[in-house]
């Protein structure tokens, strides 16, 4: 049944040598001695309506161990680390559906702005859409697969209803 809310989510790429970081993930990768490396940063609008964060970022290189992606039960236990941090899962799990279900790797840095008017703790609908959004969202702009595609609808979107919600 259709309903009168939506979710957004909007996706830019940028090289990893060309993103602007957060202060604290720049620090991050400079305690790691490392050069610039793909991040992921999240700013959901609106979430000081609910008990979450504004704002998540982590680098894309944890969701890896050594060249495959890391398991499911790893990912949730790194997003229940800060559970003002937990709704994250639900926009950055979809990039590890992605790369786990479909082989898609990420070399770019992703920004992503997250809006939702679909009531939450309704049931599943406000984390479908967000998963559904985001999982979009981030295909397209990749370009690997657009969102009416079958083998994204058909094994992706099932797959992280089932295997990413925490």
């Amino acid at each position: 049944m259709p309903i009168k809310e939506a979710c957004h989510v909007a996706v830019q790429k940028n090289h990893a040598s060309k993103h602007r970081l957060w202060k604290h993930a720049q620090a991050r990768q400079n305690a790691k001695g490392q050069g610039p490396t793909p991040v992921l940063q999240i700013v959901s609008y609106g979430s000081e309506l609910s008990n979450r964060g504004p704002t998540f970022d982590m680098d894309l290189s944890d969701f890896m161990d050594g060249e495959m992606p890391i398991s499911y039960d790893k990912a949730k236990k790194y997003f229940a680390q800060d559970p003002s941090q937990k709704w994250a899962a639900y926009v950055a799990g979809t990039i590890l559906v992605l790369m786990t279900e479909l082989g898609v790797r990420f070399e770019d840095s992703i920004s992503m702005l997250v809006s939702s008017a679909v009531p939450e703790g309704k049931g599943v609908s406000s984390s479908a859409s967000v998963e559904v959004a985001s999982m979009s969202a981030v295909a397209a702009a990749h370009g690997n697969y657009y969102p009416n595609s079958p083998k994204l609808i058909g094994t992706s979107f099932f797959l992280l209803n089932i295997s990413v919600m925490l």
